[in-house]
């Protein structure tokens, strides 16, 4: 996935996760964090200041097709 500077028209950040086809992406409510979610299961955290991965998570019993961070900002619901 790629972070884009808008404003700039330019890259801000590539997020290389998993090779897989991106199925969804949440902000954090204060914009310090999206979630990323592919077809096959795997997710990543990534902080969007430096674009650094926060963490990772994957679900072996298939692909995920949305993501939602909870209001709290601390926990993410999966869809799939």
């Amino acid at each position: 996935a790629i972070l884009w500077d808008v404003n700039a028209k330019s890259v801000r950040h590539t997020l290389l996760g998993p090779k897989s086809a991106v199925t969804g992406a949440a902000f954090h409510r204060d914009g310090s964090q999206v979630a990323i979610v592919h077809a096959d299961g795997r997710g990543v955290v990534w902080e969007t200041q430096g674009g650094s991965q926060v963490t990772d998570f994957h679900d072996e019993r298939g692909g995920f097709a949305a993501v939602l961070f909870f209001p709290d900002g601390q926990k993410l619901l999966t869809a799939s």
